[in-house]
């Protein structure tokens, strides 16, 4: 008797092990997939596409697949479509004091994944430019915001087409942008799970994330 009771006790002590979460961690994709979304009772009840690339919190992990965060819902990926790594660390706090403003408005490091970048131009079809786009962007973990100057030099229609706008160097860092800005920068990315969506005109600043 006592060893059936020890035996169940071992059973319940490790499946409550298996569905503790992991709340440092955060899985990568490795590749475009669909995951399983599951409602509050952790039943299948519908699909989500994802990414290559795209960084979610990890919730908890089982034998062949993980439950990661992803908008707020709960979804299932195979464990062989992402790679589990810790999340990186906030920078370690100082002995200065930090009012409750400037600590709301710390910023969290993490990783910028963009998903696309298109860059529009007057009378055309959007031009694909996430390739010229990701070698401004940082790789790796950032620890501050992002700027990066839309001009069109970003697609090589657009230079060909010629510009409208003139951007130029205003001083203490500050840009002067003359006419009117045409083409529209509109990029999707991730950062820290989530998902975004932002535009910049031609002779503004994006800042990600």
């Amino acid at each position: 008797m006592k060893k059936l009771l020890f035996a169940l006790s071992f059973l319940v002590a490790v499946n409550a092990s298996a569905q503790t979460p992991a709340p440092s961690q955060q899985a990568e994709l490795n590749r475009s997939t669909a995951g399983r979304t599951l409602n509050d009772r952790n039943l299948a009840d519908g699909t989500m596409p994802l990414k290559k690339g795209m960084v979610f919190d990890v919730v908890e992990q089982k034998m062949g697949y993980v439950v990661i965060s992803a908008n707020g819902r709960k979804v299932v990926v195979a464990q062989t479509d992402v790679t589990v790594t810790a999340k990186p660390e906030a920078p370690a706090s100082t002995t200065t004091t930090i009012s409750p403003e400037t600590a709301a408005s710390a910023f969290t490091p993490g990783q910028i994944v963009l998903i696309s970048a298109k860059y529009t131009l007057q009378g055309n079809q959007p031009r694909n430019v996430k390739n010229r786009l990701t070698k401004l962007i940082p790789a790796g973990t950032i620890n501050q915001p992002v700027e990066i100057l839309v001009t069109d030099d970003l697609s090589s229609a657009a230079s060909i087409q010629g510009n409208t706008v003139t951007v130029r160097n205003g001083g203490s860092g500050g840009i002067v942008v003359t006419g009117t800005p045409r083409n529209i920068l509109t990029v999707e990315y991730s950062f820290n799970g989530q998902v975004r969506k932002k535009q910049a005109a031609e002779g503004t600043y994006l800042t990600l994330p």
